[in-house]
Parts: C-alpha cells; structure tokens; sequence
C-alpha cells in the first residue's frame, strides 16, 4: 500500500513539471522575438544583436573608425603681416641755404592750396629748394622739425607728423622777414603744384560725367580732357565738379575746384548777384563752342572767377572757378578749354 501511494506521488509530480513547462515556453518565445526587432530594420539574431551591442562604436562602423583615427585640426590663424612704418624724416645737412632761398621757399609753400602744403613730405621740400633741411625728432617722437636758414636769422621751420602712414607737413613758422618780403620772391625756380602744374605735367583721359538736376529737370553730360596725377571728378548736387588735390581720399575736402552747372536762364545764373562783393567784369572765353561773359567776386568767403553764356534757348551754362590757376598754359586752363556739353 506505501509502495502504491509513493508511486502516485511520483505521477503527480511529473504530471505538474510538464504543466510548469509548456507554461514558461510563450515567455520565452516573446523575449527571444522582441530581442530580433530592434525597430524596422532587418531582423538579427537575438544573440548577434546582443554581440553588437557590445562591441564598441568603432567595431560596428569601420568607416567611423577611420574617422575618428584622423584628428579634425583646428584652422591656424596666421598672424597678421605688421605695416610697413613710414619713413621718418631723417637728413644730415645743416639746412643752410642763401636768404633768398629760404623766403622764396615760404612763398611757394605759403602760395599752394593747403591741401597740397600739409601733404609736402621731408624730401619733396628738400628736393624743391635743392637741399635737405636740418633735421630734429622731438622728444616723444611723434613730431620731427626742419629747418632751412640762412646761417643767421632768416629761418623757416617745417614740423612734420606721421599721418596715414606717411610723415607730411604740418605746421609752417618763420623768422628774419615779413609776408610782403614773401610776396615779391621769385619762385620760378621752384616746380609748380596744384592746378599751376603746366599743361601736360600728367597723361590725360577723356572723362565723360553724367547727371541730373533735379531743380531744373535738365539731364547732362559733360566732358573734358582730365590729367590722371591729381585732378578728380564727382558729380553731386546736379553739377560736376573737377577738383584739384594731391590724392582722391583728399578730393572732397579740396579747396580748388571747377564746378559745371545749368539754369534755365540768365536771371537765374545772377540770382544771388547782389551778394556778390569785389565784382570785376573780366575778359571772356570761348568754352565748348560757347561765347561765354567772365567776372570774379567774393562769395561766401571766396574768391570766385565764374564764365557763362546760353547753351541754347532755355538752357544756360555756368563754369564757375575757385583756388585754381587760371594762367594760359596750367593744367586747370587746358582742363576748362576742353570742355563739352550736352544737355536734354
């Protein structure tokens, strides 16, 4: 009887183990399939997938490894090249010249438009009177001046400073003679600059400038024959102006200039006529084909020498001047005699 119930047991037991199994098996079926499907992409093995996730970044992408063997370099900036430093005046004559010299050199820079003073370097001065000046640095370094004399007490002194990279006059001072004694030197000697450079001192170029004025409606085109070294042309405020400096940075801020305009009329060319002050009728000129009248007079502070005359009915053209040489032969005289206009 205990032989018979031990056996039962055993059937029992066997009966609940084969239970317990077919139980746990959809369990496993489960893991083993989501472990396959790591999202869309193709299935792996359960075992190979787990594999790679295992191995590192470089194993599973061989290209990642050979971009990670080479180091991104970072860009090197390359210093940046230092300016050349401008010359500094340096000259070891003793600046001694005779006394008219020393005058007549104040009056050929005293006589040039400013624009063309303050640009004058160390050796342009020395090269025009025909000998270096006495050179001294001041103390800090920033300024440097020279001086021309006679040995005695005729002296001109030049303080020069370091602008926009070059080192150019800026302040003149004398001794040893007046303003009327510079007056009547003889500077012939001395090259001319500005708009008394003679005719053909540069090559010029046929320049053609065209515009509008929005006053008269009138739509131009003025040409004249331009020296290339140091006239400039602009065309603002319905007019074209021709200026006179030693560079175009310097253009708009220059003192000589000829200026191109038209009105409608003559009453309107002498609409500010009685303003005018030191009126002088002058001798006229043929100008692009036209009879023009001349004058000069004081306005707004300068001196003006103004040509006119009617283009045609309607239509009147004003070349107006002002710190320019006017003398038969200049750069400015060629310039204002070829002129052309058109107007529509």
């Amino acid at each position: 009887m205990k032989k018979l119930a031990a056996w039962v047991l055993v059937i029992c037991l066997l009966f609940a183990l084969a239970a317990c199994g077919e139980q746990t098996k959809p369990a496993e079926e489960a893991a083993e399939t989501i472990a396959q499907e790591p999202g869309d992409a193709e299935k792996e093995p359960a075992g190979a997938a787990q594999e790679k996730a295992a191995q590192p970044a470089t194993e599973q992408n061989p290209e990642a490894e050979a971009q990670t063997e080479e180091p991104v370099e970072e860009p090197v900036e390359e210093p940046a090249e230092e300016p050349a430093k401008a010359a500094e005046p340096y000259g070891d004559s003793d600046g001694v010249i005779d006394r008219d010299k020393v005058v007549a050199l104040f009056r050929w820079m005293d006589s040039m438009p400013s624009d063309f003073m303050f640009a004058l370097t160390f050796d342009e001065i020395g090269e025009a009177v025909g000998k270096a000046g006495h050179d001294e640095q001041n103390g800090d370094g920033s300024t440097h001046a020279a001086s021309w004399s006679d040995g005695g007490s005729t002296i001109l002194l030049v303080t020069f400073r370091n602008k926009d990279d070059a080192w150019t006059c800026s302040a003149v001072s004398f001794s040893g003679f007046s303003r009327d004694e510079a007056a009547e030197a003889d500077i012939s000697a001395f090259p001319a600059v500005g708009s008394s450079a003679p005719a053909g001192s540069s090559p010029v170029v046929s320049v053609t400038s065209e515009g509008e004025d929005h006053w008269t409606g009138f739509k131009f085109a003025v040409t004249a024959d331009v020296p290339t070294r140091q006239w400039f042309p602009i065309v603002k405020s319905g007019e074209v102006r021709y200026y006179c400096a030693p560079n175009e940075a310097r253009a708009d801020y220059s003192d000589a200039y000829i200026t191109v305009s038209f009105k409608e009329s003559e009453e309107k060319i002498n609409s500010y006529q009685d303003k005018f002050t030191d009126l002088v009728e002058l001798d006229g000129r043929t100008i692009g084909g036209i009879d023009m009248v001349c004058r000069s007079y004081q306005y707004i502070g300068m001196k003006w020498v103004e040509f006119y005359g009617e283009l045609r009915e309607g239509v009147w053209v004003s070349v107006m001047t002002t710190g320019v040489d006017l003398t038969a032969g200049t750069e400015a005289d060629a310039l204002i005699q070829s002129l052309t206009f058109a107007v529509e």
